[in-house]
């Protein structure tokens, strides 16, 4: 009877896949970094004033677009803004020191970034990659998307409101001047950005002075400067 050859049953050793460790991409800014960044952003932002006030001077109507896209650079960097104090709170809650809210309880984390983390468990900051990841595309300029962060990380953003736009005797809410102070500079933003500051039904240009440019960067510092009291109330809590 012819021998057959003996099969060999014994399983073989299954080949992990390997990866370098990558390092972390994403600083994590202290508050006080995060809004000088900001007055530093806005300082440039001041000083295009002095140009637009000499086209003025000379007669040179392009002055205005000096002061269209001081509008724009003032939105970006709230924007900016708001992306930094959604790491720092994130992290702060993903570390413990602040309480975790329903938002962030409901964070999502893709697979495959679990799965990076898995393979590479002494990375520093990985959470701070996931959530500038998460939110590196959008924007938090109109109201509702500032009070969304504002919610995730868990401060108050009625507070916010009061802190910056409370005036004795007033009869108009300050919730409602946080929305319209935000709404309105992002409505005017893309008025710019995205149709050249013209309306759409009649293709005319909207005006613009130095002094509609000042009131939405004094409403816009007490925003920032709100929040950042707002924020160091939860850090001394």
């Amino acid at each position: 009877m012819p021998q057959t050859e003996e099969r060999n049953l014994e399983l073989a050793p299954r080949t992990v896949e390997t990866r370098e460790r990558r390092s972390s991409r994403t600083i994590q800014f202290e508050l006080d970094a995060i809004v000088t960044r900001f007055n530093t952003n806005l300082t440039s932002i001041k000083s295009q004033f002095t140009l637009a006030d000499q086209l003025k001077a000379t007669g040179n109507i392009h002055y205005k677009d000096i002061l269209r896209s001081q509008i724009v650079f003032l939105d970006s960097a709230f924007d900016f803004f708001m992306h930094e104090i959604t790491k720092y709170g994130m992290n702060h809650i993903f570390d413990g020191t602040w309480a975790k809210t329903e938002k962030y309880n409901n964070f999502s984390i893709r697979l495959g970034d679990v799965s990076e983390v898995l393979q590479n468990p002494e990375q520093e900051n990985w959470f701070l990659d996931i959530v500038n990841d998460t939110y590196a595309e959008d924007t938090f300029m109109s109201s509702e998307a500032v009070i969304g962060q504002l919610n995730l990380i868990g401060v108050k953003w009625q507070n916010v409101a009061d802190r910056a736009f409370y005036e004795q005797g007033s009869s108009t809410p300050t919730k409602d001047k946080f929305k319209y102070t935000l709404n309105s500079l992002f409505r005017r933003r893309n008025k710019i950005a995205h149709q050249a500051d013209m309306e759409h039904e009649t293709g005319e240009k909207l005006d613009i002075e130095r002094s509609q440019v000042e009131i939405h960067i004094d409403n816009i510092e007490k925003i920032v400067n709100a929040i950042r009291e707002e924020i160091e109330q939860v850090n001394n809590s």
